[in-house]
């Protein structure tokens, strides 16, 4: 994998470990769900870096078998980027905590929840 390609790999990473983060913060904010200030602890030092770890081996993986296959690294590139938000996507789905009863979320969703994303 050439150094452009690298970087490009982890800074996808970075980012949706960083945004898997924030809005899993801001949903479990949102449902009061445990503590805050455990839950940014535990998203800070645990969750964060793990979501970063896995998203960069996925992101490496797609994007060397893409340039393999097609030869374009523009190709490639926006493939991690779709494999980046799919991350995102999946992380929210598994750690949103959805059978947590909630009082202030209805369907332990958050009211500013877009309705056409299932979580």
């Amino acid at each position: 994998m050439p150094m452009a390609g690298f970087a490009t790999c982890v800074t996808v990473s970075a980012t949706a470990a960083i945004a898997s983060g924030l809005l899993l913060g801001r949903i479990w904010s949102a449902c009061d769900v445990g503590i805050s200030s455990a839950n940014s602890m535990a998203l800070l030092f645990l969750y964060i870096p793990a979501i970063f770890v896995v998203a960069a081996a996925i992101t490496g993986l797609i994007y060397l078998s893409v340039q393999l296959m097609s030869g374009s690294m523009l190709v490639a590139g926006a493939s991690t980027v779709v494999a980046a938000v799919a991350v995102v996507w999946i992380v929210q789905v598994l750690f949103h905590f959805g059978d947590y009863p909630s009082p202030t979320c209805p369907d332990n969703l958050p009211p500013w929840w877009p309705g056409w994303i299932p979580l």
